[in-house]
């Protein structure tokens, strides 16, 4: 939950509903298809403002990757978190491959999970 979002009901059931749900992701994937954009402009941030080199352009996807977007905020199991830690500490890995390309993106934190799971 973020200062944008609250619980219209007790966090028991918050709590209760993932306890019943361990080992599942709760990933929404929003824009998903072979040739998506996904937001996929170049920005660079000062202060609390993103500013974009060239709105007209979109960085170039990689042709072996399905690109994906979604809200930013996600619930990953245990093993779907370690296999991306695990990932992101081997050079090469296909995470540290997708983190490197949607780290320099607008909102890679959309991006990244949605892109993880496709």
């Amino acid at each position: 939950l973020n200062d944008s979002d609250y619980l219209i009901t007790d966090p028991a059931a918050l709590q209760r509903f993932l306890w019943l749900n361990q080992g599942a992701n709760f990933i929404n994937v929003g824009s998903a298809f072979k040739d998506c954009d996904c937001g996929r402009f170049l920005v660079y941030e000062c202060g609390d403002e993103l500013y974009s080199i060239a709105p007209e352009l979109r960085y170039p996807r990689r042709p072996e990757l399905h690109h994906a977007s979604g809200p930013n905020l996600v619930v990953v199991s245990r093993s779907l978190a370690e296999y991306v830690d695990e990932g992101m500490q081997s050079r090469g890995s296909l995470v540290d491959q997708m983190f490197s390309d949607l780290r320099i993106l607008q909102q890679p934190d959309e991006k990244f999970w949605q892109t993880t799971v496709l």
